[in-house]
This record gives C-alpha cells, sequence and structure tokens, in this order.
C-alpha cells in the first residue's frame, strides 16, 4: 500500500460508515440504541464494550455500539472449528469474548482490512486473507500518527475521545490507539469452500470499497456476510484505494445471491437485513455517473440515495 498521507488514511479506513461525515457534526449516538437490535437475543460475557446477540444457535453479532463507527464482527460456528469475520476496533477484549461463546479453534478472515475491521487479529493464531498489497500493507499495522490529522491547525484524533458514546474498557489508553501487526497464514481463492464441519462457508470476491473485499456466503443458513460493501447507511467508494467499476460489477455479483439467502449481514450499525436490498443494491449502483440520474453534490463527492442506505463516490467534472 502507498503511504498514505494522514488525511487519506484517516478516509481510507472507513471513518465516515456512518450518517455524517464526522462524528461531531451531529450526536451520532442519537441513533442508538438501534431498535432493530431489541428484536434478537442479547448474551451477557460479563465485559461492558461488546454487546453480543445471537442470530442463530450458532452465529453471533459482536457489535461495538460504544464508538461512533458501530463495527459489527461475526462468529459462524461449526461441529469441528469456527470462523470469526472481522475483528473490530481492537479497543475491548475481543477474544475474551470468544473464549466464552466457543471452546473451538479458531480461523479469522477479513471482510476487508481497514483498521476497524482487523483491529483485534494479532489476537489470534490462524487468520486467512487475499494474496494482494492492500491486504499485506494493512497486515503492518498503522501508527497512532496515522490516525490524527490537522484541521484548522489543530490536531484531530480520528479515534479519539469525541468518537467514543461510553467508557471505555479499563487499561486501555485512547491517545495511544494503533493498528496493531499480524501475520496472514492462508491466502484465500475466490469459491473457496471453508469446511467447519457441518457449515460451510463460501468465499466471493468483491471488490471495490477495497481491493481485498470478500462477501461470505452460509447458503446452509441463507446468510451473505457483506462487510462494508453493503449496510444501511452511506456505502463509500470514493476513497483513494476504492474502484467503482470493480464495485459495480461486485454489486451485480451479490444481487445475482438474492434468491439464495434470506439475510444480508453487514459490518455497521445493524444486522439481519432482508435480501431485496441487493436489488436496490445494484440498481442504485447502475445510476452511478449515468446522465440524468439525482444525486447529492458533497465536497468532492456525489451520494446517489436509495431506500435505507446510499452510494458515495468521487465528483467527476
Amino acid at each position: 500500500m502507498i503511504t498514505f498521507s494522514l488525511m487519506l488514511f484517516v478516509a481510507a479506513c472507513g471513518q465516515q460508515e456512518q450518517t455524517s461525515e464526522t462524528p461531531t457534526e451531529k450526536n451520532w449516538y442519537d441513533a442508538l440504541p438501534r431498535a432493530s437490535w431489541a428484536k434478537l437475543k442479547s448474551i451477557s460475557t460479563n465485559q461492558n464494550w461488546f454487546e453480543i446477540y445471537q442470530l442463530s444457535p450458532d452465529t453471533y453479532a459482536i457489535y461495538e455500539p460504544n464508538q461512533w463507527q458501530e463495527v459489527i464482527s461475526y462468529l459462524l460456528i461449526g461441529t469441528d472449528r469456527a470462523l470469526l469475520v472481522d475483528t473490530g476496533m481492537g479497543i475491548g477484549d475481543l477474544k475474551a469474548v470468544i473464549d466464552q461463546l466457543t471452546d473451538l479453534p479458531i480461523t479469522v478472515i477479513n471482510t476487508h482490512t481497514h483498521y476497524d475491521h482487523v483491529g483485534s487479529n494479532h489476537q489470534f493464531d490462524i487468520i486467512y486473507g487475499r494474496d494482494t498489497d492492500f491486504t499485506k500493507n494493512n497486515a503492518l499495522g498503522h501508527p497512532h500518527a496515522d490516525f490524527v490529522s490537522m484541521q484548522s491547525g489543530e490536531p484531530v484524533n480520528s479515534v479519539g475521545i469525541d468518537t467514543i458514546w461510553k467508557d471505555l474498557p479499563d487499561g486501555f489508553e485512547l491517545d495511544q490507539y494503533h493498528s496493531k501487526p499480524f501475520s496472514i497464514d492462508k491466502y484465500i481463492e475466490n469459491g473457496e469452500k471453508i469446511d467447519l464441519g457441518n457449515r460451510t462457508i463460501e468465499i466471493i470476491f468483491i471488490p471495490g470499497h477495497t481491493p481485498d473485499s470478500i462477501a461470505l456466503l452460509d447458503r446452509g443458513h441463507k446468510y451473505l456476510l457483506t462487510g462494508d460493501s453493503f449496510y444501511l447507511a452511506p456505502i463509500y467508494v470514493r476513497g483513494e484505494e476504492t474502484n467503482f467499476e470493480d464495485y459495480l460489477n461486485s454489486t451485480k455479483i451479490m444481487a445475482d445471491l438474492e434468491n439464495a439467502v434470506d439475510f444480508v449481514l453487514g459490518a455497521h450499525n445493524e444486522t439481519m437485513q432482508e435480501s431485496t436490498y441487493l436489488k436496490s443494491l445494484f440498481e442504485t449502483a447502475s445510476k452511478v455517473y449515468k446522465p440524468d440520474q439525482p444525486y447529492e453534490q458533497g465536497n468532492g463527492t456525489r451520494e446517489y440515495k436509495s431506500d435505507g442506505f446510499s452510494i458515495l463516490v468521487k465528483d467527476i467534472q
């Protein structure tokens, strides 16, 4: 990965994956608690950073509502081993939570390697990833300085106290936050199947949001895990590492899976969305940059809106 300027790194890593450009434009936590989580079974794990919800007897959503990105990781359990999909911000002790949910061997796989999805990778022994330069360079980690940019002559920490709603875990120093390095044990292939024991997860490459973005298809449970390629909020395809043409192709791949799944499990804000959104996602992406299609002009961006989500892309002249 090229060396980002501080501002570009912050933008690239998904800090905008909410309904506002920065966490201080609004009280982002005014939307919390999100009503949809109350419909799911909550699991107590005797800590106060993660909220754990049981989606099925062998599937858990691991939600971080105390930080404004509201990251969601997922634990998929088979009879032989478990797959941990993303590892969040790296603020709480994720491994301690996982150890309470299963004693099976854990394999980590990331929907992509932005910092808010690999934060606790270093806690686990087996990590699968894509064979891309973007993945390999993010695996090297990022120092605290990469999360600080200058605005109006003052340093602004993109993972600073203004991004936190509730108390941090004991002993965690936010002013020293950094993305820790991790090792990739196995490079995955498009279409590869991961056998967890009576549960098979298919890997689908869906680049666009990042070069290494993937979806995970669980045909048995009729779930599609989409990472940051779909969730109910603005979807960012405007960073230096994004590619809209790739993203458009990826939305078609996801839309073609609509009848194979019942629910889409995104990586921010809310989970278990109806699979009909996949068709809407492709239809919305197909309108981007087309003449006579309405959009909202931003600061160097265009936002194409649909019901419950939008797609943000670079402006073109």
